[in-house]
């Protein structure tokens, strides 16, 4: 019986150290499958999304001024309390606060407004009444076309400070009418909107309108 449980021994010990050498065998691919890298999917996570900033709310405080109590007791023995409170409420927006430092700072908040233009030769060609020294007659201004000066005359004037008028020019918004051998015979500045005025070497008085 003893050689029989000898010989027995070492097939029962066969099945165990199978097992063993196939665990032995199976651990290390399970390790590097669980260590091993998951495939990129190719999607980019999705980064943080910024709204717009909410306007800033109104600001309310309120303050006790003053607080007055007074106290009683009834003839049952009853003691009374009673407070009175006077309070101030004080609402505060940053929206406005941010506009009031911008005006203080220099900023109005309104856009400024464009210079105004400043007349060319062209807004003064045409016909023109005239008026001097009393008398009345016809001014016809043609555009200069480019050139510094342009052709003027008159019809009615004869007698007059502006009877021989060839030529004017502009300069500033001034209209400077000329005769013979460019000699000036007045200056008129616009003084309204289709109004000229001025004077001529003699001091006569000059008024153009249309």
């Amino acid at each position: 019986m003893k050689r029989l449980a000898s010989c027995l021994r070492p097939l029962a010990l066969t099945p165990v150290l199978a097992l063993a050498l196939a665990a032995c065998q199976t651990a290390p691919s399970t390790q590097r499958a669980a260590i091993a890298p998951t495939a990129a999917t190719g999607f980019a996570q999705p980064g943080p999304v910024f709204g717009a900033a909410p306007a800033a709310q109104p600001i309310r405080r309120t303050t006790t001024l003053s607080s007055d109590s007074k106290s009683w007791v009834d003839a049952d023995g009853t003691r009374h309390t009673k407070t009175s409170r006077s309070t101030a409420s004080v609402s505060l927006d940053p929206n406005a606060v941010g506009s009031a430092v911008a005006m203080l700072l220099g900023g109005s908040g309104i856009a400024p407004s464009a210079p105004a233009r400043q007349p060319g030769a062209g807004d003064y060609a045409g016909t023109w009444r005239l008026d001097v020294a009393g008398k009345q007659c016809d001014l016809t201004l043609q555009a200069p076309g480019g050139r510094p000066s342009g052709t003027a005359t008159t019809f009615g004037c004869l007698g007059t400070d502006l009877g021989n008028v060839t030529g004017w020019s502009l300069r500033g918004r001034e209209v400077i009418l000329t005769g013979l051998f460019d000699k000036q015979l007045a200056v008129l500045r616009a003084t309204g909107g289709n109004r000229l005025d001025g004077t001529t070497p003699n001091g006569s008085a000059l008024t153009a309108w249309r």
